[in-house]
């Protein structure tokens, strides 16, 4: 159980207190990914104390985190029971409660909350080679999961996400995370007054008209490659050979794009796996994917995985996104980071 694996999404009730538990929170993962760990422990333990202030899933996500770096077993144990308490509804507590007392009517729990939850399938299956009774299913007869769990994964090779505020951790796909105010103001000046030379990037689809924008590179590129390589924690260096140089545009009045993937499996643009599309100006003209719609606020950054993770070879269906026609006295300018996850 790996306490990056379970961090959630952090909700306060108050702006001032939830700011401080905030702070709170985003000490306690520094502190954490620097192996201090008695003083993350403290942290953790404050928290739990104001669970007020904190939704279900961040508190099972303070409980899990707090298990994790705690050696006496007697307390290991009370975090976990905690976690399930904190968010009954969690098929990952569940589980950690299965794998910890060895009890196989806590991972029965979790697969009837997800039925596909690859941890709980996995756990079950190797208490029933060990001898224990499994409630009478064979390992044939457990559930299976996808061949890859997305969002375990991603968030395994990208483990900085948890200093970050998100929208909310995907399920299912489409695997997208919204990141909140990863742009300062001045960063926003700069990117916007480094654009070089607009260009229409229009595209048109057998006879009808795809897309209404302008297109641009940056001058220089150095700040968004230096900010896009620390969200996903990456050596700088390692980032710029997986990615592509990122690319501005703007979306005037009148402008959209009509429902696309990004993902483009040859050429120079095999590097689309996952995209990380940061909003340089507030507007009302949302991003949408199927099931969810997300209006431009600057400074904020989506990620989102373009490419169908089980055979890293098709993309993603439900990554398809479009951009909403602006309105007058509209204009959104984002700016596309594309880069090939790790193997």
């Amino acid at each position: 159980m790996m306490w990056w694996v379970c961090c959630w999404v952090l909700c306060v009730a108050a702006e001032d207190e939830g700011e401080k538990v905030l702070r709170m929170f985003q000490s306690a993962l520094r502190l954490h990914q620097e192996k201090r760990n008695d003083e993350a422990l403290a942290l953790y333990e404050s928290l739990h104390l104001q669970s007020e202030l904190l939704s279900a899933a961040a508190q099972e996500m303070v409980c899990t985190n707090a298990a994790a770096l705690e050696v006496n077993d007697v307390e290991k144990s009370f975090w976990i029971e905690r976690a399930t308490e904190a968010n009954p509804l969690s098929a990952r507590a569940w589980t950690n409660l299965c794998v910890h007392f060895r009890r196989p009517s806590a991972c029965q729990r979790a697969l009837e909350i997800d039925a596909t939850h690859r941890r709980a399938t996995i756990a079950l299956e190797t208490l029933a080679a060990e001898g224990i009774d499994v409630g009478g299913l064979s390992s044939a007869e457990l559930p299976r999961r996808r061949p890859l769990d997305a969002v375990e994964d991603v968030e395994q090779q990208f483990p900085s996400f948890l200093a970050f505020d998100r929208l909310f951790v995907p399920e299912t796909p489409p695997y997208l995370w919204r990141f909140k105010s990863v742009l300062s103001k001045d960063e926003l000046l700069t990117l916007l007054a480094e654009s070089g030379a607009w260009t229409p990037s229009e595209t048109t689809k057998t006879s009808e008209r795809w897309r209404l924008s302008d297109s641009a590179l940056l001058q220089d590129n150095s700040l968004l490659e230096e900010k896009t390589a620390k969200i996903l924690g990456l050596d700088l260096d390692v980032f710029k050979q997986r990615s592509e140089p990122p690319q501005l545009v703007r979306y005037q009045e009148g402008g959209y794009f009509k429902e696309h993937s990004d993902y483009l499996p040859t050429g120079n643009y095999k590097f689309r796996e996952a995209t990380l599309l940061y909003y340089l100006t507030s507007a009302d003209c949302p991003t949408n994917f199927d099931s969810l719609s997300i209006t431009p606020v600057a400074g904020d950054a989506l990620l989102f995985i373009n490419v169908d993770l089980t055979t890293r070879s098709r993309p993603e269906p439900t990554a398809m996104h479009s951009g909403t026609l602006c309105p007058p006295n509209h204009t959104k300018v984002i700016a596309n980071v594309w880069f090939r996850l790790p193997p």
